[in-house]
């Protein structure tokens, strides 16, 4: 039987016609032939992203030799480098640079004037202190009845005049006529009270800077006051001093610019807090305290106050001071010399 007989035997079989039979696969299917491309791309762009990649680390690895070879040549200069400032430190001593101007050094303010020898607040006490070479001087404000500021730390001229009584309950005239230089020697009798334009004038004339210490004193008077300040030209360089903080607030409301130094015994969360109200972007707030300890410095530090001591006249306390303390109010001493003094001295 041949091959068309056994079909026709297998369709009879079947009951399928044999036309209808599957003929035998001789070639790929579609499906097969585009798997194959599939795989074949795959493949293709696989070596071509090795092949760029080896590339690149071959570009690393070059850029990395020649980084490798600059390092070394940078630290062979290092170390030539090093050489010659060894063998010139053997050769010769490095000079000590410092400054001569103590005020650089940590400034120093002059209390009532050069108190410790003339009498305090008087025009003999601000000379002095000027010739000791102060150059910022610190006087207290008080208002006669006539609404004069005039430079007075208590409230009577008891103790720093011949005369009694408070100095709100008498005119200028009253006062100018009592002598306030005799209780502290013959050789300033007859010194009489001088004004705030008298400081003022006197400052502006040896180049000092003034620091007024507010006692006392009205919203208006306060404003008056300040006026004569500008009047001087003196409103960028005079810095404002008061245990009150109202009164501080009476300057801030006239000059938001103003330099204002809040007064106290010791620094506290309240002192503190004060500072922080007084503080604004245009003006410039400091604590001036009479104690100064290192945990003090360290809460000015934290909420960015500066910080300046009051009254310190002992050489050991100055050395001793906390560094962050940035002036010191004194009646005798010139903090910036003691420093020089004491650690200049002991270098030598």
């Amino acid at each position: 039987m041949d091959v068309s007989d056994n079909q026709r035997t297998s369709a009879r079989e079947s009951g399928t016609p044999a036309h209808f039979q599957e003929k035998p696969q001789s070639r790929l299917s579609g499906g097969m032939i585009l798997l194959i491309l599939l795989l074949f791309g795959l493949w293709f762009t696989g070596a071509v992203a090795i092949n760029r990649l080896h590339g690149q680390v071959k570009d690393l690895e070059s850029s990395l030799s020649e980084t490798r070879s600059s390092l070394s040549a940078a630290h062979a200069e290092v170390e030539i480098l090093q050489d010659e400032l060894e063998s010139k430190a053997g050769r010769e001593e490095l000079p000590v640079i410092h400054t001569t101007d103590a005020n650089q050094i940590i400034k120093a303010i002059a209390h009532r004037g050069f108190s410790s020898e003339a009498p305090e607040n008087t025009i003999p006490a601000f000379l002095l202190a000027q010739d000791k070479g102060f150059a910022y001087i610190e006087t207290d404000i008080r208002f006669t009845s006539d609404g004069v500021p005039v430079c007075l730390h208590d409230e009577t001229v008891n103790r720093t005049s011949n005369g009694s009584g408070a100095i709100a309950g008498m005119t200028l005239a009253e006062a100018r006529r009592l002598d306030f230089g005799s209780w502290k020697g013959e050789a300033y009798a007859g010194t009489t009270i001088p004004t705030a334009e008298d400081f003022l004038r006197l400052c502006r004339a040896m180049g000092i800077h003034p620091y007024l210490e507010l006692k006392i004193g009205s919203q208006a008077e306060i404003r008056d006051l300040m006026l004569l300040v500008k009047s001087f030209g003196m409103e960028d360089d005079v810095t404002w001093l008061s245990f009150s903080y109202e009164l501080l607030r009476y300057v801030e409301h006239y000059d938001p610019t103003a330099r204002l130094g809040l007064l106290a015994y010791q620094v506290d969360t309240d002192v503190l807090a004060q500072a922080s109200w007084l503080s604004m972007a245009s003006n410039r707030v400091f604590l001036d305290s009479a104690s100064c300890t290192d945990a003090e410095c360290q809460l000015c530090l934290e909420r960015g106050i500066p910080l300046e001591a009051w009254t310190v006249d002992d050489s050991d306390a100055v050395v001793a001071m906390n560094p962050y303390v940035s002036e010191v109010t004194s009646n005798s001493l010139i903090a910036g010399q003691v420093l020089s003094e004491a650690y200049l001295g002991a270098a030598s």
